[in-house]
């Protein structure tokens, strides 16, 4: 099986329904294609390699405030709960 045949065996089965959650998987993969495509372009078309970890931070930033936009009281309290413990 391939990467990508993975990726769509496991949005299938882990991002579905309406819940933050599923939406967030969902966001996830589609921010992770286009950041990854984008880079891509970028090393053949600039001859620019960015670093694993920009990449990275791009995604988690992407997906975080498009989800807070959405559904701001629930990444608050889930923010609070990572921190606490």
């Amino acid at each position: 099986m391939t990467t990508i045949a993975s990726a769509l065996k496991w949005i299938k089965k882990e991002g579905r329904g309406t819940t933050w959650h599923g939406k967030a998987k969902r966001m996830a993969l589609a921010s992770t294609v286009y950041h990854i495509w984008t880079a891509r372009n970028r090393q053949i078309f600039e001859g620019l390699s960015p670093q694993v970890t920009d990449i990275v931070f791009k995604i988690k930033t992407q997906v975080y405030k498009a989800m807070f936009i959405l559904y701001p009281d629930v990444l608050i309290h889930f923010e609070h709960v990572a921190r606490c413990g």
